[in-house]
């Protein structure tokens, strides 16, 4: 044990989030990138700045080998229809020995001003080892790699 049970507690974040779908599709899964300022003069002259965005890594962050975007894929794809709202829950989890996330994808239609229906859902995704190296997806980025 690394320091009993609940030491590592306050690790644990939820976080919800709404995507507006305008036309149909499916979703497969969920992309994470992120950009941050570390440093900005006082005339905002200078900066520096890290990015895992494909259209900023270039120009921000091009030998960085320490950060890189991510999938979190879904079990099964999630069908949406036009003018849909997906909500994406995210769950930072822990016990006292590791970190995980765990995410899901709800998707919403509205019916009148003030209601929405749900139309589609997809499962709890929990990452397992080799479950990313597994996904259909992987295999066709690391076959372009190629």
């Amino acid at each position: 044990m690394a320091g009993g049970v609940g030491a590592n507690a306050h690790n644990a974040r939820p976080c919800r989030l709404p995507f507006v779908c305008r036309t149909r599709g499916v979703v497969h899964g969920l992309a994470g990138y992120f950009e941050s300022v570390l440093y900005e003069s006082a005339d905002g002259e200078r900066r520096v700045e890290l990015s895992t965005l494909p259209d900023n890594i270039g120009r921000k962050s091009r030998d960085m080998i320490s950060w890189f975007p991510i999938f979190f894929p879904l079990k099964q794809p999630l069908y949406v229809p036009p003018d849909t709202e997906l909500e994406v829950s995210m769950w930072r989890q822990t016990d006292d020995s590791k970190v995980w996330y765990e995410w899901m994808v709800e998707a919403y239609m509205w019916v009148g001003p003030s209601q929405r229906v749900k139309v589609g859902a997809s499962d709890m995704s929990v990452p397992m080892v080799g479950a990313i190296k597994n996904h259909p997806v992987y295999f066709a980025a690391a076959a372009a790699d190629a």
